[in-house]
């Protein structure tokens, strides 16, 4: 129904705007736990989106993809899991 449409929309735009808040990671903050020719291994700190969820907004993976030294094509640069903003942990 509507009403449904306009809750979902809502909410969407709710979480869109925790993400504008999100904090930015610099080369200086990423810790590297491993890396190989196949693999990096990041410490994730609380209040980083992992993934962002529209161009512009600071992630980790951006900046894992800009600051790392593996020279995988785009398309073979993805996050295995995600963490939620305010969770740190090892991704």
């Amino acid at each position: 129904s509507e009403e449904i449409r306009m809750r979902q929309i809502t909410q969407l735009e709710k979480l869109r705007e925790k993400d504008r808040q999100a904090k930015y990671v610099s080369k200086d903050d990423l810790v590297i736990v491993w890396e190989d020719d196949s693999l990096v291994v990041v410490d994730k700190p609380s209040g980083v989106l992992t993934v962002a969820s529209e161009e512009g907004i600071p992630s980790l993976a951006q900046c894992v993809f800009e600051n790392t030294r593996n020279s995988f094509s785009s398309y073979d640069r993805m996050v295995i899991h995600r963490l939620g903003t305010d969770t740190s942990g090892l991704m």
